[in-house]
């Protein structure tokens, strides 16, 4: 599929990037993608990938989040600073402590030092999480937009009042120090596999009904939006070129993707795979996450003219499924 328009390609050639989180799902696509496009990439996570493995002309960094004396000499001077590094949903539900630490402390420590080391801006890796129940929401409020009113996800409230937290601290370095912070609030991230979160429920899917194995959920009502990976990689690449002016106005723009329930959104992958076999009970919950599956994304369109390559499910599900296929045939 021919490449969309992105948006504003900014120009990286040469420019100096750290990337915290780089061997998660996003993390490690977007090394690839930066590195692609020139930038001098320092790739820092608690599990790098094996010297065989890596990227030529990428520094990778094995480190704790709070770990700033290792961190600080490839932070100094760095021209953007992406931090994906998080606890999930789900894991951060169950150890709330060890979520404070690398979320809500983390991040703040990360601020500080990006502040420190005159870092020229920072793109952080927020969440829909940030929004409540669409119950928590008037009728003439939804779609939420970039700007509504932050509940927390019911489903996952640790790690979204850490996301909201972030953002408030967020504002404040920028309103106080003048440290360009900005990022994007991803929905339910489909297009690959994952072991963490509470978006594996869905993530997962499309690589289980291709192995020939029956995919089992017990939430087939329940309701989300999806975004694909590799479009969550274009946008945060598109950041990098909005003018300082933008971020101020409007730091943290959603990027929800496509309404789904489980049940719809498995009934789209038998289309694309037929020997597909499910067994799906309705469940509880009609939310996903206990937060609203109706979030806008025209901030992101209208004020950084960004467009996802994948504007369907379909779309999304295919390019997943075609992954799968030239993996195995490597393999």
């Amino acid at each position: 599929m021919a490449e969309q328009n992105a948006g504003p390609m900014p120009d990286l050639q040469s420019a100096r990037v750290v990337v915290t989180g780089a061997g998660g799902a996003i993390g490690s696509r977007l090394v690839r993608r930066l590195a692609g496009l020139g930038a001098a990439v320092t790739a820092v996570d608690l599990h790098m990938p094996d010297p065989g493995h890596r990227l030529d002309g990428v520094t990778c960094v094995a480190a704790d989040i709070m770990d700033v004396d290792t961190l600080r000499p490839h932070l100094d001077g760095a021209d953007i600073v992406y931090h994906l590094a998080y606890l999930m949903g789900e894991e951060a539900n169950s150890d709330p402590v060890a979520a404070a630490r690398i979320n809500t402390l983390g991040g703040t420590q990360l601020f500080q030092t990006c502040l420190e080391a005159k870092v020229g801006r920072m793109l952080m890796a927020s969440s829909v999480s940030v929004f409540g129940t669409r119950r928590d929401y008037q009728p003439n409020n939804r779609p939420l937009d970039d700007h509504a009113a932050q509940f927390g996800a019911k489903g996952i409230p640790v790690y979204a009042a850490g996301k909201i937290y972030l953002e408030k601290v967020a504002g404040h370095y920028l309103s106080r120090h003048g440290l360009l912070i900005g990022g994007l609030r991803p929905g339910a991230v489909i297009g690959c596999s994952r072991s963490t979160g509470r978006a594996k429920t869905v993530a997962n899917i499309v690589a289980t009904a291709a192995s020939g194995e029956t995919v089992q959920l017990n939430n087939g009502r329940a309701a989300f939006q999806a975004v694909h990976v590799d479009d969550v990689v274009s946008a945060f690449v598109a950041l990098a070129a909005v003018t300082p002016a933008t971020l101020k106005q409007s730091p943290f723009f959603n990027l929800a993707g496509d309404y789904a329930t489980v049940q719809s959104y498995c009934d789209e992958v038998a289309r694309v795979l037929p020997e597909a076999r499910f067994e799906i009970t309705d469940g509880e919950s009609d939310e996903l996450f206990g937060s609203s599956p109706f979030v806008a994304d025209d901030g992101i369109h209208r004020l950084v003219g960004f467009e996802r390559r994948y504007r369907s499910l379909n779309q999304a599900i295919e390019a997943e499924a075609g992954d799968l296929v030239r993996a195995r045939a490597v393999a």
